[in-house]
């Protein structure tokens, strides 16, 4: 039948169509966050992947990235928050490493596997968020500063929203003179040595991103 196939009343469409072949759970699931340093057991600890007996927050701790200390906006609220306060992550990256690290107070690449398969476990599939902005103490800012958008005086532009601005996050430049290796870096970064699979991404802004 189709080495015979009538085409007499066959016909083409004046233009190709694009087809989006989502998953079933993309059309219904929903979203949860936490925060891993505002977890606490009952006698009040928390802010660690090792409290609760070595088992409470080691299974959530998805997202905890190192967090710059240096840059943090210094608005009235920021303020309030006073000196030595734990910083906002919304600069990914510190000293301690950038995207494919864990803070070390909070837990290990092996607590975040744990943290995955308990979550397949009960059903519910673990998100990572792809490498889009660094914080100004991220490795790949002193490693390769070509990554990132630049002032005219050679310093590196962090981002703004006017009247916001975010001296602590610092957007990736995908299209910078060389992009292959920070395309492939941020590859690697998406699926960041872990033994069990992410399977889905999260992407900050999205329609600004290539």
């Amino acid at each position: 039948m189709e080495r015979h196939l009538d085409r007499t009343e066959a016909t083409w469409a004046d233009r190709e169509y694009e087809v989006v072949a989502d998953r079933e759970r993309a059309r219904f699931a929903g979203w949860y966050e936490f925060f891993p340093r505002s977890e606490r057991d009952l006698q009040g600890r928390g802010g660690g992947a090792r409290a609760r007996g070595g088992d409470g927050l080691r299974r959530r701790v998805p997202a905890a990235d190192p967090s710059d200390r240096a840059h943090q906006p210094q608005g009235p609220e920021q303020r309030a928050r006073g000196q030595g306060a734990t910083p906002e992550p919304v600069g990914i990256g510190g000293t301690e490493g950038g995207h494919t690290a864990v803070h070390p107070e909070l837990g290990t690449l092996d607590d975040f596997d744990r943290f995955v398969e308990r979550a397949r476990g009960l059903g519910l599939e673990s998100h990572s968020t792809s490498p889009s902005s660094a914080s100004p103490d991220h490795p790949w800012v002193r490693l390769h500063p070509e990554w990132f958008f630049h002032r005219p005086d050679g310093t590196i532009k962090y981002a703004e929203n006017p009247p916001k601005k975010y001296q602590d996050v610092y957007p990736v430049n995908f299209h910078c003179a060389d992009p292959r290796p920070l395309w492939q870096r941020c590859g690697a970064s998406s699926s960041s040595g872990s033994g069990t699979a992410v399977r889905a991404f999260r992407v900050d802004n999205p329609h600004t991103k290539p």
